[in-house]
């Protein structure tokens, strides 16, 4: 019996997504998913377990940052089953635990984006992990510049993506466009091109209804900007957003920088349009111009809006594009056979059998093996 321990800092978003459909669509028998949650002490008590179809169990565990570090990763490390658990990390607790402590378990990092910080984990915490996997090629490229004696270790794979059940029949007089972001005020997500789109839309007579999914806004703020039809939603679950993306016709993400993001695969399998960016060349096999989707500059406002202003003018091309783009995404992103794929990963870092020693990548002075963390505590209360 091979058991697999994800993590999760309690976030929500496509790296949620992510760890749901890895178990949810997971074949082997042999193997036994487990989730621990690892919630800051900023997080509210009353955080809501997600619900996961398939995991073994669900574990909470809440640390603080005046703990002395080495009694986090004491802690947390409690939780798990045993030394041959595969630990997947997502995020830099577990990795930092699995250095500190020179844990033995078998350690395999995702990487979800292309981002300096993924990067810097992985480079931080090599010796701790056995496996990389990446979401995208172009992430796997950079890392083995990185990491160019881990070549063999870093593995580019398509994550799994649920199929979406979807009848989508273009009979709205408006157009609908979705932008579905885990928090809008992220400067990085360009919501603030939004208003702009609209704009030049409406000065075309181009009839338009927007669906806004994030958190940081409020109805009574969107409603002004996008038109009083526009439809707000702080937070759904992943189902609901699923149900809300057949409403729509097309999906507006103008992301500065992203890695391969969910929400492209899920709005692409029920049948949207992408109007994305080109995120150094991320999504080439999935989004291919003027066949499956569109690729703008992100603050390119009239760029958006022509494109919306064509598929608008031509409900056609807009069905052909709905139909080649949800062929597509089903095709590369199938959940049974992506999942098989990184779950062979994951018995690659099982085949490593090599002895790691503790390495401290975190900690001040107060973080000390030796030091109880009731005087640790005691002193960065007093801070």
């Amino acid at each position: 019996m091979t058991h697999i321990i994800h993590f999760h800092n309690g976030s929500r978003g496509g790296v949620l997504s992510v760890i749901r459909n890895l178990i949810r669509f997971s074949q082997e028998p042999q193997i036994k998913n487990h989730v621990i949650f690892t919630l800051n002490e900023k997080m509210p008590q009353d955080f809501v377990v997600p619900k996961i179809f398939g995991a073994e169990d669900i574990k909470i565990f809440r640390y603080s940052s005046r703990w002395n570090f080495y009694h986090t990763c004491r802690q947390l490390a409690k939780l798990l089953p045993d030394e041959k658990a595969v630990l997947v990390a997502h995020d830099w607790l577990e990795l930092g635990m699995a250095s500190n402590l020179g844990l033995q378990n078998p350690v395999v990092q995702f990487l979800h984006g292309d981002y300096d910080y993924y990067y810097e984990l992985a480079e931080k915490h090599a010796e701790a992990i056995d496996e990389f996997i990446c979401v995208s090629p172009v992430i796997a490229r950079k890392l083995i510049l990185r990491l160019p004696d881990r070549k063999d270790d870093i593995h580019d794979c398509r994550f799994p993506v649920q199929e979406v059940l979807n009848d989508k029949k273009f009979i709205s007089e408006k157009i609908r466009i979705l932008f579905c972001v885990r928090d809008i005020n992220d400067e990085s997500k360009q919501f603030n091109l939004l208003p702009r789109v609209h704009e030049l839309l409406s000065a075309s007579n181009c009839e338009i209804q927007w669906t806004i999914i994030g958190g940081g806004k409020s109805e009574d703020e969107i409603k002004p900007l996008l038109g009083s039809d526009a439809k707000y939603f702080s937070s759904l679950n992943n189902q609901h957003v699923l149900e809300e993306m057949k409403q729509n016709d097309i999906l507006i993400h103008p992301s500065l920088i992203e890695g391969f993001p969910v929400v492209v695969v899920e709005a692409m399998k029920a049948g949207l349009v992408p109007l994305i960016t080109d995120w150094a060349g991320s999504t080439k096999d999935l989004v291919v111009e003027g066949e499956t989707g569109f690729y703008l500059t992100p603050k390119d406002a009239l760029g958006y809006a022509e494109k919306i202003r064509v598929l608008n003018g031509n409900r056609n091309l807009l069905a052909q594009l709905s139909e080649n783009a949800k062929r597509k995404a089903e095709q590369l992103f199938n959940p049974y056979h992506n999942t098989q794929i990184i779950e062979g990963v994951y018995c690659e870092a099982l085949k490593k059998e090599r002895e790691k020693l503790p390495k401290r990548v975190y900690g001040s002075r107060l973080d000390k093996r030796w030091i109880p963390n009731w005087v640790v505590e005691r002193m960065r209360r007093k801070k």
